[in-house]
């Protein structure tokens, strides 16, 4: 009965084979060339270089307003928190900022709201939130104490002024802030309120 492995050295016939199968066998010169798995398109080509040249430009041009003057100052596609927002004394970082103060945050999210135009999309969403997630506080906590629930009151004062302290520490920094549950207020605030809204 053979072995499972032949591989005995003191077989005649091993390093015969043994050299047979290190041998390297060349392949014929007439193998065929070979192709790429995949063609790119050249439209998506042009479409790459066309987004690489408006990100180093910093933006895509087609969405360059008419009046770029009166919008944000963009550094990289991003505005700039430090520069001065028109018709405010404050900056854009502190003014969105403010807006989560508790009690401070809805008159200041108000006058946000009513003194900046829609081009200011970043601070008008902030105060819009802001202004929402300070309204919701107030209808909550009032419920609250009305139902004689003073320490459910209590708590529920403590956490949600501590949550708007993170909420302006989060604005200062320039991180994303985004409250789901209060989204629909949200937008109903900012499409509302505007300087640039007609009250007739």
């Amino acid at each position: 009965m053979g072995k499972r492995f032949d591989t005995n050295p003191l077989d005649p016939e091993f390093p015969e084979r043994s050299r047979r199968e290190q041998e390297t066998t060349v392949l014929p010169e007439d193998v065929p060339e070979t192709h790429p798995l995949f063609e790119v398109a050249p439209t998506e080509e042009v479409t790459r270089t066309l987004v690489e040249e408006d990100l180093r430009r910093g933006g895509f041009s087609e969405h360059i307003p008419p009046d770029a003057n009166s919008y944000p100052v963009r550094q990289n596609g991003v505005t700039n928190p430090s520069r001065k927002v028109d018709g405010l004394l404050f900056s854009e970082r502190t003014l969105t900022s403010m807006v989560y103060f508790p009690v401070v945050g809805l008159i200041v999210g108000a006058v946000v709201l009513l003194r900046t135009s829609r081009t200011e999309g970043k601070l008008r969403f902030h105060a819009a939130q802001a202004l929402a997630a300070q309204l919701a506080i107030l209808v909550i906590s009032r419920f609250l104490n009305r139902a004689d629930q003073e320490l459910a009151g209590m708590l529920f004062d403590a956490i949600t002024t501590i949550m708007l302290f993170i909420f302006v520490f989060k604005a200062w920094k320039d991180r994303p802030i985004h409250v789901e549950a209060i989204e629909p207020l949200t937008d109903w605030l900012e499409s509302k309120i505007s300087r640039d809204t007609k009250w007739s």
